[in-house]
């Protein structure tokens, strides 16, 4: 019997990604919704018992056809885009070493989440500091240059790494 992929979808979250990669894929999966708290907007109660983290994405990937390998529970977005691209696309949408645009893939597979997404969390909470704060200015500023750098490289190809659609682009959709 072949795997069955369950995706813990939050609602408004980095999960977002992982449903349209299994999409992309075409990978069968299982979708389970959940809603955020509406007092905190956190994640609910359940996901203390899917992950440590409470965050999402979360896959369970329950396999009963690979040898030493029955169940696995993952969190963390990267980790989880990996896991079924290798896993259930063939490494398809992850580039290798002896590709061409290998180092521009690494660089925008490890940008979102190295730098963008922490100068986009920075910015909503400076958001909340006065106009003319420091925190401010530098988070815009820091959000204006990775802007401009993604525009730059989106007039110069189809996708962030040339004409063909990766995993980089995939994770870019909610940093």
């Amino acid at each position: 019997m072949p795997s069955t992929l369950v995706i813990h979808h939050l609602r408004v979250s980095q999960s977002e990604c992982i449903v349209w990669l299994c999409e992309e894929l075409g990978i069968d999966y299982k979708l389970v919704c959940h809603d955020r708290d509406q007092q905190t907007l956190l994640a609910p109660d359940v996901y203390k018992e899917l992950s440590p983290l409470r965050t999402a994405p979360v896959i369970e990937d329950v396999d009963t056809y690979t040898p030493n390998l029955d169940h696995i529970r993952l969190a963390e977005s990267q980790a989880c885009i990996e896991w079924i691209c290798r896993k259930h696309g063939q490494g398809r949408l992850l580039n290798k070493p002896w590709d061409p645009n290998w180092k521009e893939w690494l660089f925008w597979w490890h940008f979102t989440h190295g730098s963008f997404q922490p100068t986009c969390q920075m910015k909503l909470l400076a958001a909340a500091l006065p106009e003319d704060h420091p925190g401010l200015k530098v988070a815009n500023s820091r959000i204006d240059h990775y802007l401009d750098l993604i525009e730059q490289r989106l007039s110069k190809s189809r996708f962030l790494v040339g004409d063909e659609l990766t995993a980089a682009d995939i994770q870019m959709v909610f940093p």
